[in-house]
C-alpha cells in the first residue's frame, strides 16, 4: 500500500502544484494587462501633459505679444487724458479765483452796508437836529 499511497500523494502535489502555477499565469497575466492598461495611461497623460504645454506657450506668446502692442486708439486716449488734466486745472483755479471773488465781494457789501448805514444815521441825526432848529427858530 506504500506505492498505492506514495502514487496518490505524487499525483496530488503535481494537481497541487498546477492549479498553483494556473493561478499564478492567472495572476501573471492580470498583472500584465494591468501594467499595460497603466502604460496606456501613462501614455495618454504623457499627450495631455504636451497638448496642455504648447497651448501654455502659445498662450504666454500672445500675452507677450499684447503687452507690447500699442492699442490703435491709446495715443489718442492719452492725448484725451493730458487734455482732461490740464480742464481740470483749469476749472479748479477759476473755481478757486470765483470763491476769492465772491467772498471779497461779500466783505466790500458788508463795508458797503455798513458805510450806508452809517450814512443814514447820520443824514437821520441831522434830519432831526434841523426839524429841532426849525423848531427853535419857529419858537424863537
Amino acid at each position: 500500500m506504500n506505492g498505492v499511497s506514495d502514487g496518490n500523494d505524487q499525483a496530488y502535489i503535481e494537481n497541487c502544484i498546477r492549479t498553483i502555477m494556473q493561478q499564478q499565469e492567472e495572476s501573471t497575466r492580470e498583472m500584465a494587462k494591468y501594467v499595460s492598461n497603466m502604460e496606456n495611461e501613462q501614455k495618454a497623460l504623457e499627450e495631455k501633459l504636451k497638448k496642455k504645454s504648447a497651448e501654455l506657450e502659445r498662450s504666454e506668446k500672445r500675452y507677450r505679444n499684447l503687452i507690447t502692442v500699442k492699442p490703435a486708439f491709446m495715443e489718442e486716449y492719452e492725448r484725451l487724458e493730458q487734455e482732461l488734466a490740464q480742464l481740470q486745472e483749469t476749472y479748479a483755479n477759476k473755481y478757486r479765483n470765483l470763491d476769492y471773488l465772491e467772498n471779497e465781494l461779500e466783505a466790500y457789501n458788508k463795508i458797503e452796508d455798513e458805510k450806508l448805514r452809517k450814512a443814514k444815521k447820520t443824514l437821520e441825526k441831522l434830519r432831526k437836529q434841523q426839524q429841532e432848529d426849525e423848531i427853535r427858530a419857529f419858537k424863537g
